[in-house]
């Protein structure tokens, strides 16, 4: 079981390296990439995304990775389609966010898996009470489509209330 935990763990890095790269930020995405090859100097996902990253940074075409993480949602509708939500902000930054997963469950039927490994625990019991989420994990489950909290306002049209 131990092994399998270990493995999941290691998606999830490379899940959230992924999210990193598309957020703009290359240097975490190393950090979480390096982790994972120290555990797994063999991981063949994680070679991929240093070619994903290198790609990026040299101005190349992107490798397609959708096969492992979906596609990086460009805020197209999500009618009859899954989301994986990213969030790794602060606590109260996360709940005062969740608002905005509610308006995006709103605007379409889709189904929203809300990833926050930092404050799993923490969010269980409400997460269960809320209705536009669901699921809640904190470890990558591949979807349609993916994106990070901090770009939901971009395609809602709103702020952080």
């Amino acid at each position: 079981m131990e092994l399998e935990q270990l493995r999941k763990s290691t998606h999830q890095a490379l899940a959230m390296a992924n999210n990193y790269v598309h957020l703009g930020k290359p240097n975490k995405a190393i950090e979480l990439i390096v982790q994972v090859k120290r555990v797994y100097p063999e991981d063949e996902l994680a070679d991929r995304m240093m070619g994903f990253l290198f790609a990026v940074q040299e101005g190349l075409p992107w490798p397609d990775m959708t096969d492992q993480f979906g596609k990086f949602w460009d805020g197209s509708s999500l009618d009859g389609k899954s989301i994986e939500i990213f969030c790794d902000l602060s606590l109260e930054d996360t709940l005062s966010s969740l608002d905005l997963i509610r308006q995006l469950k709103e605007r379409w039927k889709c189904r929203v898996l809300f990833n926050c490994y930092r404050h799993h625990i923490k969010l269980r019991e409400l997460v269960q009470e809320l209705p536009y989420i669901d699921y809640l994990t904190y470890f990558h489950v591949k979807c349609d489509h993916h994106t990070d909290i901090t770009r939901l306002p971009d395609f809602l049209e709103v702020g952080f209330t």
